[in-house]
Formats: C-alpha cells, sequence, structure tokens
C-alpha cells in the first residue's frame, strides 16, 4: 500500500473513531444525602433548593419537608426524636441531616417527624427522566410496609408496596435494628424515572438517594465535516513529506 493510501486510511479512521466519542450517552451518578444546601432548623422547608445544581424537587402530600440532624445521642436529639439518630451507637454510619415530613409548624416548633402516614414525592421531571438506583429510609418502627409508586416517562406507573426486609434489594444495615434507629435501603435500578412518591406507614425519615442522569455529548456539525478534516490532515501530511523529499 502507498504510503499516501495508508496515511488517508489513518486520517479517515481517526475521524470515524472521533464519531464515536460524539452523540453518545454516559451517566452520571448522583448521590442526595441532605448535608449541603440547607442547613435544619425552625422553619426551614424543603422544596426545590437541589433543583438547580441536582435537578430533583422535593414535595409531600401532608405537610412541609423539613431537614433533621440525626447525627445525636439519647435525648439529645431535637423535637424528642432519638429513634432517628444514626452512627456507631445504632449500627450504621452517621448519616447527617434526613429529610422528614415536619409534624408542627410554626414559631418555636423543632424538626419533629411526623406520627401519621404521609407521602415524599421527588420529581426528576426537568431532568427529563432518570436511572433511579436507591433510597435509604430511616427509623421505619410502625405496623405497615413503604409504598414506592414510581412514574416515568411514558406516563406508565409501577407500584411496589410489600416489601420486606428478605425480599432482594431490600437491605437492613443494622440488623440489630429493625424497629427503631433502623437504616434500610431499597435498591430499584429503574430506567425513565420522572418522578417517585414514597409513602411511609408513620414516621421515618429518607436518609439518602440515588440516581442516575444521561449526559449527552454534543453532536458534531456533520459527519462528512470531520471525514473532510480527516482527509485534508491526510493531504497536509503527504505535501510535507514531499517537500521534505
Amino acid at each position: 500500500m502507498s504510503q499516501a493510501k495508508q496515511l488517508t486510511k489513518l486520517a479517515v479512521g481517526s475521524a470515524i473513531a472521533a464519531l464515536g466519542l460524539f452523540g453518545a450517552d454516559s451517566a452520571l451518578a448522583v448521590k442526595i444525602d441532605f448535608d449541603e444546601a440547607v442547613a435544619p432548623g425552625t422553619g426551614v422547608a424543603v422544596t426545590d433548593q437541589w433543583e438547580a445544581d441536582y435537578g430533583v424537587k422535593f414535595s409531600s402530600s401532608t405537610k412541609e419537608l423539613w431537614l433533621y440532624n440525626s447525627d445525636c445521642s439519647g435525648n439529645t436529639c431535637t423535637g424528642d426524636d432519638p429513634d432517628l439518630a444514626t452512627g456507631a451507637a445504632f449500627g450504621t454510619d452517621s448519616q447527617g441531616n434526613v429529610l422528614i415530613i415536619q409534624e408542627n409548624l410554626g414559631a418555636g416548633a423543632e424538626p419533629d417527624d411526623n406520627n401519621g402516614r404521609g407521602t415524599f414525592t421527588f420529581d426528576f421531571s426537568s431532568l427529563g427522566s432518570v436511572l433511579f438506583e436507591n433510597i435509604a429510609l430511616l427509623d421505619l418502627d410502625e405496623a405497615g410496609l413503604p409504598k414506592f409508586e414510581f412514574t416515568f416517562a411514558d406516563g406508565l406507573t409501577q407500584v411496589f408496596s410489600n416489601l420486606n426486609d428478605s425480599d432482594a434489594g431490600v437491605t437492613l444495615l443494622n440488623p440489630s435494628r429493625p424497629k427503631n434507629n433502623s437504616l434500610r435501603e431499597y435498591a430499584f435500578n429503574l430506567e425513565n424515572v420522572v418522578k417517585l412518591d414514597v409513602t411511609l406507614p408513620g414516621s421515618g425519615a429518607v436518609a439518602y438517594l440515588q440516581y442516575q442522569e444521561a449526559e449527552t455529548v454534543p453532536e458534531p456539525a456533520t459527519v462528512l465535516s470531520l471525514l473532510a478534516f480527516g482527509a485534508l490532515g491526510a493531504t497536509g501530511l503527504i505535501k510535507r513529506k514531499q517537500k521534505e523529499c
């Protein structure tokens, strides 16, 4: 094969390889653990504080969503909620801030999870859709099981309402504490999710959630432009080689 053909083949091959880099989707893994953007405290309702950075909005069917600092021990927890404490003493990693449905509103109210049934809504629609990986729930100590309702980009829904500790995808992270201070991770790995509604049978909190959003590499102007660029590069190399001879 002549040198000119070798150079042309190399340049075109490089251009085609470059095309593979354009238009390809890559996944951006996201974990929201509520330890940034908003400090826990009186009257701080959680709504869209994470939307700008993470593309998700929060809401509740019952009352406001607040943050609760789970890094406490015994009765030093605010709102008299020692069952929301996390850390080595409770068989878990410290979870920092957790998301709760606030029981009492108004002046002087401290963060305190609602005793009644309530729903957390996580809206991912501003991202288009996500691959939802898992969510961790803290302190499921009342009768009944949580319900997870996923809404997909095509408008269809899927409900999980009977997930026990023995089910695949459910992990009790501190087996010695199945009720108070319990921390469970629920793995789903569902694609094209635009919304998740999590309904707790009673009090409790969301410790974290993880999902993947798609990142798209910008498309090239045209395929031919890359091929032409490769061909021109090969021609330049040939001419330069001829001048050197």
